[in-house]
């Protein structure tokens, strides 16, 4: 399936479950025009890569490293309403990433409070991997957070870096997955680890083209 067809999946079952999981499932229906619009904040909108942005990596957890490329293929910024019930309507942002060689491709969708890999539902599903800087975790089992202010990664450092571990990462065989990620430059550094926490890869970002 090709990268645009997969994100209007996603967009499109993202509203759907929406509307299926509303809390008021007896309540009238609203038909008419939005009354209040619900944005992600401007740290999380900042985080908006479009089409044709690209990071490449260093892969050095090979005794030769590699080298791992993500472009974003597709992007999508949509107004969705999140349930039938209320006249209020949601910002969608979502692209996908290719990697190559090393893949897999990930989908990321920004709305609400958080960037979610791989959504296919409302706020709470898929894996959560950024939160505005500073934001304390509210599901500890599933992920662990810290901030740095300064992060020295491969050759230079960056501000705001946020580590996002992803205990169990679904995409990644149920892998333990960590990402290091700020709102400017988006994906710093991933790290993945087998169940036995023995290093399977370690993605150092060398070069990037950012378009927002």
């Amino acid at each position: 399936m090709k990268a645009a067809n997969i994100l209007i999946v996603i967009l499109f079952a993202l509203v759907s479950a929406c509307e299926k999981s509303g809390p008021a499932q007896n309540s009238p229906k609203c038909d008419g025009p939005p009354q209040k619009l619900y944005n992600p904040s401007a740290e999380l909108t900042a985080t908006q890569f479009k089409t044709g942005s690209y990071w490449i990596y260093v892969d050095s957890s090979q005794t030769v490293p590699g080298y791992d490329s993500a472009r974003v293929t597709s992007f999508m910024d949509v107004f969705g309403k999140p349930y039938p019930e209320y006249c209020d309507s949601v910002q969608y942002i979502a692209y996908i990433i290719n990697h190559w060689p090393q893949g897999p491709s990930e989908g990321f969708t920004i709305f609400f409070a958080s960037i979610r890999k791989n959504a296919g539902c409302a706020d709470f599903c898929g894996e959560k991997v950024y939160l505005p800087y500073g934001t304390a975790e509210d599901e500890p089992t599933k992920y662990q957070k810290t901030y740095y202010d300064s992060l020295f990664i491969y050759d230079r450092f960056y501000k705001k870096v946020q580590k996002t571990v992803i205990l169990n990462d679904p995409s990644e065989n149920n892998s333990k997955v960590i990402y290091y990620m700020n709102s400017d430059e988006g994906f710093l550094r991933k790290e993945v680890y087998s169940k036995t926490n023995v290093l399977l890869k370690k993605l150092l970002l060398v070069r990037k083209n950012i378009i927002k």
